[in-house]
């Protein structure tokens, strides 16, 4: 098995989701927002879409 290195750490990558939901809420506080997840970045997106309080669609 090959040696992976982390370059995130669990916190890291929280943090930053956190950042992203608050400007995403922001932005887009007054429309309907679509998001559409490609299979590779579906679990992140997934956890994306819970750091923010939009109306989806």
């Amino acid at each position: 098995m090959k040696n992976i290195r982390c370059l995130l750490t669990e916190d890291e990558i929280a943090e930053a989701v956190a950042r992203l939901g608050e400007q995403l809420t922001q932005e887009y506080s007054d429309s309907e927002l679509t998001i559409l997840g490609v299979l590779t970045g579906s679990i992140v997106l997934e956890h994306l879409s819970f750091s923010f309080s939009v109306d989806l669609r």
